[in-house]
C-alpha cells in the first residue's frame, strides 16, 4: 500500500496551536504528524512570534518559554514551503477582500501561492504515475497479474487526480487567479 503524501497549508492562528495548547491543538498536532509538507504564508513567522510576545507580556509564559518556543517555531519553518507575497498574491488578496467577508491577513492566506502549490501536486503526481507505471511492467514480466491488475487500478486513480489539478491550473490560466480565487472562496 502507497501512503499518500499529505501537503497541508496552515494559517497562523491554526500553526500557533501547535506550541499553544488551546481548542484545535489535537487536530493540528495530527495534520502535522501526516503532513509530508507544511506550507505557511510569509506572513504567518511575524504573527505567531506576535501571539508568542502577547503571551509573554500577559505574563502566561516567562522568558524562557517564550525563547523555546520561539526556538521550536523557528526550527519547524525550515522544512516548511512558505509562500511569498507576491504581486500576484497581494492582488488574489484583493479579489478575496473585494468579494468576501475577510480580515485582511486571512484573505493573504487564502492568496498565498496557490499556482505553486498545486505545480508542487502536479510534480507528486507525475512521480506517483511514473513509478505505478515502472510498477506495472515489472509485475507484468513477473507474471504478476493480479498485483499489475491493483496497480493499473491505482494508476487509474492517479489519473484522475493529475487530471484534477490540470483542471484547476486550466482555470486559473484561463479566468486569472484572483478570479479563481474569488469563485473557490464565495
Amino acid at each position: 500500500m502507497r501512503v499518500v503524501g499529505v501537503r497541508v497549508f496552515f494559517d497562523s492562528s491554526a500553526f500557533a496551536k501547535r506550541y499553544i495548547s488551546e481548542a484545535g491543538t489535537d487536530a493540528v498536532l495530527a495534520w502535522c504528524d501526516q503532513a509530508t509538507e507544511i506550507g505557511l504564508s510569509a506572513i504567518a513567522l511575524p504573527e505567531i512570534i506576535s501571539a508568542f510576545c502577547r503571551l509573554r507580556r500577559e505574563g502566561r509564559i516567562d522568558e524562557t518559554q517564550y525563547r523555546q518556543l520561539k526556538a521550536l517555531l523557528l526550527a519547524d519553518i525550515e522544512d516548511a514551503a512558505i509562500c511569498d507575497l507576491t504581486p500576484a498574491v497581494l492582488a488574489q488578496t484583493i479579489a478575496s477582500l473585494e468579494k468576501n467577508v475577510l480580515r485582511g491577513m486571512d484573505a493573504i492566506h487564502i492568496g498565498s501561492d496557490v499556482v505553486k502549490m498545486l505545480e508542487n501536486d502536479h510534480a507528486a503526481e507525475a512521480g506517483a504515475i511514473a513509478a505505478y507505471n515502472a510498477a506495472i511492467k515489472v509485475a507484468g514480466e513477473a507474471n504478476d497479474f493480479a498485483t499489475r491488475e491493483i496497480l493499473e487500478h491505482i494508476l487509474h486513480d492517479e489519473d484522475g487526480h493529475i487530471d484534477d489539478i490540470e483542471g484547476l491550473q486550466d482555470q486559473i490560466a484561463q479566468m486569472t487567479l484572483p478570479i479563481f480565487l474569488s469563485i473557490q472562496v464565495g
